[in-house]
């Protein structure tokens, strides 16, 4: 399974294994200005390519830190 981080535009970046890894990468670019919280979409691919369940938007701040306390 594949996990894209999806863009405003609808564009794709490269694939990603895990939601989290795509988290951080978000929470990176919104910590670093050059990206704003809501900007990007996180969308999980099947083997062959099929998306699985329904694109859904990556958290940030608060929320981040609630998907990852332990």
């Amino acid at each position: 399974m594949a996990v894209l981080i999806i863009d405003s535009h609808g564009s794709p970046g490269a694939p990603h294994a895990t939601r989290e890894e795509c988290f951080e990468i978000i929470d990176g670019m919104v910590r670093d200005g050059i990206a704003q919280p809501g900007d990007f979409w996180v969308v999980e691919h099947d083997a062959h390519g099929r998306v699985v369940g329904e694109p859904f938007p990556a958290p940030s701040g608060l929320e981040y830190a609630k998907t990852t306390a332990t």
